[in-house]
């Protein structure tokens, strides 16, 4: 595992496209709030929002300093996660999402797995507004895909080497189709990496209660996993399975 740069030890990367400035700021509040005596920064990828973000996020949050990065105009979350890793001072990386909110034991329950070249990920509780309004939504596990466990790529940790093995996130995978990160776990567990799961890594996951944007949803999810199978399963498997 590589060394971090200067006395930055973990570096937090959010990859955002016209983030809400609300839940950005709920966001970043919960990162400032973290129960660690780690050196954090925080990266926030600007992947292409019409109104750049350079110069309207604070530069600070709590003691935490914040970056932002540009990654161009092409629309994709795994643009905004390769760009972010790419920028990161530390060697460990957590990954959020803009309108998500993390617990406060969420970065350094990931952090300390992070001394090995492995993947980390935590619960996940699903919300409308509050956390806490959908209770009996909730992740306690990793979940399989094509016979290999993976997580989310909403609440993820990695080390900047691990993500070099694994050849990084798919930057051509189209902005249209969920399962990006579904790809990367499934790569990295055929190289051999470990997927580890910390109970006090957790994340309370917004979910989007309109009938529109569920409907987008689940359009891209089933793209997604559309390419999923192109990309995973032999050909024989698939032939048999349409059968």
């Amino acid at each position: 595992m590589s060394e971090s740069v200067g006395s930055i030890e973990v570096t937090v990367v959010i990859p955002c496209r016209d983030p809400d400035p609300v839940e950005l700021a709920a966001q970043l509040d919960a990162l400032a709030a973290q129960r660690t005596e780690r050196a954090v920064e925080i990266i926030i990828d600007d992947n292409g929002s019409r109104e750049p973000l350079a110069g309207r996020v604070p530069r600070l949050v709590g003691s935490v300093p914040v970056r932002v990065v540009e990654s161009g105009a092409m629309d994709g979350v795994n643009i905004g996660r390769a760009a972010g890793i790419r920028a990161a001072l530390a060697d460990r990386v957590m990954i959020c999402d803009a309108d998500d909110i993390v617990d406060d034991t969420w970065l350094e329950a990931g952090a300390r797995h992070l001394v090995d070249d492995v993947i980390v990920a935590g619960p996940r509780r699903m919300f409308f507004e509050q956390p806490g309004d959908a209770p009996e939504m909730e992740q306690t596990a990793p979940r399989m895909a094509h016979g290999r466990p993976w997580s989310s790529g909403s609440s993820l940790g990695l080390t900047t080497t691990v993500a070099r093995m694994v050849g990084g996130f798919d930057e051509s995978w189209p902005a249209d189709m969920a399962a990006d990160d579904v790809d990367f776990a499934l790569r990295s567990a055929d190289l051999g990496i470990e997927l580890r799961f910390d109970p006090e890594m957790s994340n309370n996951y917004r979910l989007r209660g309109d009938l529109r944007s569920l409907l987008h949803q689940r359009r891209r999810y089933g793209r997604g996993e559309v390419r999923l199978a192109d990309r995973h399963e032999p050909t024989v498997d698939r032939a048999a399975r349409r059968r």
